[in-house]
């Protein structure tokens, strides 16, 4: 008997988009398990054009990747300037609660989305230039 299964093959632009979306959200979701609606509701408001885009099958895909890959690129390098400013003055003002949310896991998660959009950024163009 033969197997019927079928790999599906996604190449590495799918699956950095895919992560970039799972961070977005995961984030959002982390607030919302504290009491903050606002974060969720703006990822999901981003990532709004996206479906439209996936169901109607249209070409503005590219410009909506574009803008979504400067998004997080300046998400993450808001996140870097806060965690050098907390570096910076510890204790000036800031609440410990905040203090102690900036650690090194931060820092690199900050520098993981300043990559993974420079990455979505350049590759955008490569893939849409063989598939569309």
């Amino acid at each position: 008997m033969k197997s019927s299964k079928k790999f599906v093959k996604y190449n590495i632009y799918e699956i950095l988009l895919l992560i970039s979306f799972v961070l977005i959200l995961n984030k959002g979701l982390e607030y919302m398990i504290i009491g903050l609606y606002y974060p969720l509701l703006l990822s999901i408001i981003f990532l709004l054009p996206f479906g439209y885009t996936f169901l109607n099958q249209g070409k503005p895909l590219n410009k909506i990747i574009k803008y979504w890959s400067i998004l997080i690129i300046c998400y993450g390098v808001i996140r870097m300037f806060l965690n050098v400013l907390i570096l910076i003055e510890p204790g000036g003002g800031i609440p410990s609660g905040a203090y102690y949310q900036f650690t090194i896991g931060y820092g690199l998660k900050s520098v993981l989305y300043i990559i993974l959009g420079i990455l979505l950024f350049i590759k955008r163009k490569l893939i849409f230039s063989t598939v569309l």
